[in-house]
């Protein structure tokens, strides 16, 4: 069984390296090399190099959001309420931001298209629509990688700081910032990772000026043609690239089990 689930993850993407290699029954880089050229296809008006850019970027600011607020989020729900009812609303609150793990994406997209599409919030038209779309569909996972960290901090350390004279957050942060650390660093790389690859909210969301690596690759495959197809299979590539190298760095920064559900 081991065997059989390696095959089905490394013999697809084994594939598409494979054919991303050849064109016309030959072995060719032709393919990558058109990655660079917007005029090689009428498909796309910008080229795959700069589509990798702007999911750089994309991400990158995705990722500030997510790490932003999926902090705030897993210092609220890792605390230990001793009121029942604060207990389930902290409950609730977690939940709530589970949400995007349970629904589509796409929904996620769709919702944030029709939300924010009239003054005084009109950002059907603004470049910071995609991050913060993709912000979203990252940040259970934050909140998931951090929220066991937190928990695992013994409260009465945060009371002996109290107890010395520290205030609240100095408490706080005496007790939880040397064991965050690289968890911090995971969830990051986490984020960055997922809105790299992120497709479902983005579709609906990026404008044509400016699409990510994975709307390229939809669009390429939509359209007939061995150009097509065979810069696609580069693009795919070079995202599945990305993504490894990512995921690569998070693997040698997380915890024991932290990041697993």
């Amino acid at each position: 069984m081991t065997a059989l689930a390696v095959a089905l993850v490394l013999v697809p993407v084994g594939t598409l390296v494979v054919r991303s290699l050849r064109r016309g029954g030959a072995w060719t880089l032709e393919n990558y090399r058109m990655l660079t050229d917007p005029t090689s296809t009428p498909v796309l008006r910008v080229s795959v190099t700069d589509a990798v850019e702007n999911s750089l970027r994309t991400a990158v600011d995705a990722t500030v959001i997510a790490m932003t607020l999926g902090l705030i989020v897993a210092l609220v729900v890792s605390r230990r309420p001793r009121s029942p009812r604060w207990a389930r609303a902290v409950s609730l609150l977690d939940g709530a931001f589970m949400l995007p793990l349970g629904i589509s994406a796409v929904t996620v997209g769709f919702g944030f298209l029709i939300t924010l599409d009239r003054p005084p919030l009109d950002l059907r038209s603004s470049p910071v629509l995609v991050p913060i779309a993709q912000a979203m569909v990252a940040l259970p996972l934050v909140v998931r990688t951090l929220t066991p960290v937190l928990r695992s901090v013994d409260p009465r350390q945060r009371e002996a700081a109290a107890a010395l004279g520290a205030g609240p957050w100095r408490a706080a942060w005496t007790a939880e910032a040397p064991v965050l650390a690289r968890p911090l660093a995971a969830a990051t790389g986490f984020a960055f990772a997922v809105s790299l690859g992120e497709f479902g909210a983005t579709a609906f969301l990026a404008r044509p000026d400016r699409p990510t690596v994975p709307v390229v690759i939809y669009q390429l495959i939509s359209r007939p043609g061995a150009e097509n197809l065979g810069m696609a299979l580069a693009a795919s590539v070079v995202l599945a690239g990305l993504t490894v190298a990512v995921m690569a760095v998070v693997e040698r920064l997380r915890v024991g089990s932290v990041g697993t559900f």
